[in-house]
């Protein structure tokens, strides 16, 4: 049987690997990021990457830090792992400032999506529960400086972690539905089947990103609940906020291959005969019909209850025998 303080230093050693390998990512895609869309992209979404990555560097200084201090500072001496440096206070607060920035961001897409009183709703709760985990965040870092760095007193704040990690999980869930219902009622709305298969990769991809946070941040509170002995529930929180980070890096980075985005005026798609097609906002037809507007290539008349949608619009050619019209605009509508 492996001695009992494996299961101290060992899920601190395999928590600091794989953060760095996370923040390796986080910063690829950042570089991503900035050479590709910064320059003409949303300043509300440049100032939260920034944010972002401020964080993540001083997270990384912070786990460095810890990690360092209990591992090889206190190698052979058990008293070492009872009590933490003053880095690892900062942890739990960096995690839930990550994790707002990127509920934030899908508060603003939740509802710029939908553009109703539901999706509204849905964006305001979200806001309400990524304040509250941040501000429980804030708490746990405050109490455990506190209770004077000590671990073993860590498992008295369980309410305030309940209602951090609790608070993420139901914010995770909460945007992740919101835009799945969003997109399945855009797919029910066009009978395009591209459209369609472009809208059943992006619900995938929310699926993806929505249930690896949510995952994390439900196991962090169940080992931290159940197990609050040994330090599962710290290498689950090194991670946390690395994967919130590379969620959004990985949904903005995304965006000149994906077609359907809710930040459309930058950015362009590819169609089949490799012309550049300009993505619109995402808005959608709702008991309405599209009606072409003859002699005037590139425009559609719709009826006025616009919900919304991505517009793709191209010119195609037609020839005389067919039609009385030299061209016609034809927009996908999805």
């Amino acid at each position: 049987m492996a001695p009992p303080y494996i299961m101290l230093t060992g899920p601190l050693f395999i928590g600091s690997l794989l953060s760095y390998f996370f923040s390796g990512v986080f910063f690829i895609q950042l570089f991503v990021y900035f050479t590709e869309f910064a320059r003409n992209d949303r300043k509300f979404f440049v100032g939260l990457v920034l944010a972002i990555s401020v964080a993540e560097i001083l997270h990384l200084i912070m786990t460095t830090h810890t990690a360092y201090t209990i591992i090889a500072q206190g190698f052979g001496d058990l008293s070492a792992l009872a009590s933490s440096p003053w880095s690892g206070s900062a942890l739990p607060f960096l995690n839930g400032f990550v994790s707002f920035c990127v509920q934030l961001f899908f508060a603003w897409r939740v509802k710029q999506l939908g553009k109703n009183i539901y999706a509204i709703s849905c964006a305001a709760i979200i806001l309400l529960l990524a304040l509250m985990q941040l501000s429980a965040s804030l708490a746990v870092t405050i109490q455990f400086i506190r209770l004077g760095l000590d671990i073993d007193l860590v498992k008295t704040l369980n309410r305030t972690v309940i209602v951090w990690l609790s608070g993420t999980v139901a914010c995770d869930v909460l945007m992740t539905g919101s835009i799945i219902i969003v997109l399945i009622f855009y797919k029910r709305s066009t009978t395009y089947r591209k459209s369609k298969t472009m809208i059943d990769t992006f619900i995938a991809h929310t699926i993806e990103n929505g249930a690896l946070t949510t995952v994390f941040a439900a196991l962090n509170l169940v080992f931290f609940l159940v197990y609050p002995d040994n330090y599962m529930y710290i290498c689950l929180e090194f991670m946390l906020g690395r994967l919130y980070a590379n969620v959004l890096m990985s949904t903005l980075n995304r965006r000149d291959r994906s077609s359907v985005t809710g930040t459309a005026p930058e950015m362009t798609d590819k169609s089949t005969t490799g012309q550049a097609m300009p993505l619109t906002n995402l808005r959608t037809l709702r008991n309405s019909t599209n009606i072409t507007n003859h002699g005037r290539p590139g425009v559609n008349v719709v009826s006025s209850n616009l919900y919304p949608i991505v517009s793709i619009t191209t010119e195609v050619h037609v020839d005389d025998d067919e039609s009385s019209s030299q061209k016609h605009g034809h927009g996908e509508k999805f």
